[in-house]
């Protein structure tokens, strides 16, 4: 446990000195108004890492750089006057909370949305356009460059290690005789196999395709958990251990997995078998990516591409449209000073889910007040600037490491008013910063109830509804004549829904549905790969 410890803080004390770093490097590039979009640049960066986009570089690049600039133009034409500051940021913030905010996957809205509310409160003139579009090419560039490095081969660089493990937790299981180990295991067995699906789900190829190799790791999944569930059906439970231990021997020496034929006591069990069978094909890398797209398939692509004033997407694009629209409009109008905190907050508090809008209320409340009183207290003993320096240093470091949004609230709040008042703002400046900051919260809180909420329990009835049609989906593929290659793209949606309704507590509803699928699927894929 201490190792593990010390692993976190060594990894959370890099990252951070990297960001610091990073930023720095880019306030010297593209000036201090453009500060800012270095801090969303790195937030994006590292929030896409769990998006695989190399899998269609040239296309994500295109589209990032189409966005980032239009964005930036967008922001300059909105800080002209108040009128054109309603309807452009109404605009931009519908576009970024639709395109960017998900059913069951998670959101994608945060450095987007923050890049574009911190483009209004650093407004730059004609001749500073220039500059600040450059940066935004370079934060399209920039995070396209991490993708290449990080998430290229995403799939084999992550998949096999996951298999081992998910073959270490099946001999775990089949050697335990506690009950209580029993589900704990299988618990992280579904942790381990619902993030690998994850990845492959989010390393489609044409936003839908899955490649060969994901395909086979879905199949492993699915027999080895098979396996898990009839332990107590199975007789010769050491042959198993032995034979899933020198396959994972195989596996962690990198010896060839084509002799995995080889092995004692394969061809005995058809799932050994067949598990064998697929990590060959896993090594066969040349068909990875040699795959036919039905017409049906594409199609039905498409037409899942609609417009559903219903959605949860909508409904916060709406939300978060209207409010900085608004928001920013009285701001410019009125020119009010430091109104940029303002938008700040309602942008951090509108949330997809209004129950979700009145915890985060709640908790930057706390967190605004105790970070207020701490700082106050901090920098009125303290009035050294160089140590007052080091606080606030101390402080963005111990963020990364915050577990909730009120600890969060807490070190930003200390942190922002240190830095107003080192660089010369006044209590009384602060003051006023911490009114507008509640305004916000009280704009928020007034959005988030009356326009177009969306609760979790809409949520729950929406994915209870789309896990029962994708259910007949799978159903319906596994038993027509003419399969169009959606199988495990379906099997892998059921799994993510099935996750986003267990966030929910929601789990004992789809449990049956749950059973049924898994052993549709695995009854297929027996037969098929046997």
């Amino acid at each position: 446990m201490k190792g593990e410890k010390r692993k976190l803080v060594i990894s959370k004390t890099i990252t951070f000195l990297f960001i610091v770093g990073f930023i720095i490097l880019f306030k010297k590039i593209f000036g201090d108004e453009n500060t800012l979009i270095g801090v969303t640049t790195i937030t994006g960066a590292l929030m896409f890492l769990e998006r695989n986009l190399t899998t269609r570089k040239e296309r994500y690049f295109f589209e990032l750089l189409v966005l980032n600039i239009g964005l930036g133009i967008f922001s300059y034409i909105a800080g002209l006057n108040p009128i054109l500051a309603l309807i452009f940021n109404f605009i931009s913030m519908f576009i970024i909370g639709y395109i960017f905010s998900y059913d069951i996957r998670s959101h994608m809205y945060v450095p987007f949305g923050l890049q574009y509310v911190f483009m209004l409160a650093v407004p730059v003139d004609l001749s500073g356009l220039y500059n600040r579009i450059l940066s935004l090419i370079f934060s399209s560039i920039f995070i396209m460059v991490v993708q290449i490095i990080v998430n290229r081969n995403k799939i084999e660089k992550e998949g096999i290690p996951a298999i081992k493990n998910l073959i270490d937790i099946t001999i775990n299981l089949l050697k335990s005789e506690d009950i209580k180990k029993d589900k704990e295991l299988k618990l992280k067995f579904d942790s381990i196999s619902i993030k690998l699906k994850e990845i492959i789900y989010n390393s489609k190829k044409e936003n839908f395709h899955i490649e060969t190799n994901g395909k086979a790791m879905i199949d492993i999944v699915i027999f080895l958990r098979s396996i898990c569930n009839r332990k107590f059906e199975i007789e010769d439970k050491e042959m198993y251990v032995e034979a899933l231990k020198k396959i994972n021997l195989y596996i962690e020496e990198k010896r060839d997995l084509r002799t995995l034929n080889e092995i004692d006591f394969i061809d005995t069990d058809l799932d050994l078998k067949v598990i064998s069978k697929l990590l060959i094909n896993l090594q066969n890398k040349k068909d990875k990516n040699n795959f036919v797209v039905s017409e049906e398939l594409k199609s039905k692509n498409k037409s899942n591409r609609y417009f559903n004033k219903n959605s949860m997407s909508f409904r916060y694009a709406i939300r978060i449209g209207i409010t900085i629209g608004l928001s920013s409009f009285i701001v410019d109008y009125f020119n009010i000073f430091q109104g940029k905190w303002m938008l700040f907050t309602i942008f951090a508090l509108i949330q997809p889910y209004s129950e979700y809008g009145k915890i985060r209320t709640i908790q930057r409340m706390q967190g605004t007040f105790i970070g207020a009183i701490i700082a106050f207290v901090l920098f009125s003993l303290v009035n050294n600037p160089i140590i007052q320096s080091v606080f606030i240093i101390g402080v963005g470091y111990l963020d990364s490491f915050h577990k909730t949004y009120k600890e969060k609230m807490i070190y930003v709040t200390i942190s922002a008013i240190g830095a107003s008042l080192i660089l010369g703002g006044t209590f009384k400046m602060v003051s006023t910063r911490l009114i507008l900051i509640m305004l916000g919260v009280v704009i928020s809180a007034i959005g988030n109830k009356f326009i177009l909420p969306y609760s979790i329990e809409d949520a729950k009835k929406e994915l209870v509804h789309m896990y029962a049609l994708n259910k007949e989906k799978i159903i319906n593929e596994i038993r027509s004549e003419n399969k169009n290659g959606s199988l495990e793209n379906l099997y892998i949606v059921s799994s993510l829904i099935e996750k986003k309704l267990y966030e929910f507590n929601y789990n004992e509803e789809i449990k049956n549905k749950k059973e049924e699928i898994l052993d549709e699927y695995f009854t297929f894929k027996r037969k098929v790969l046997s």
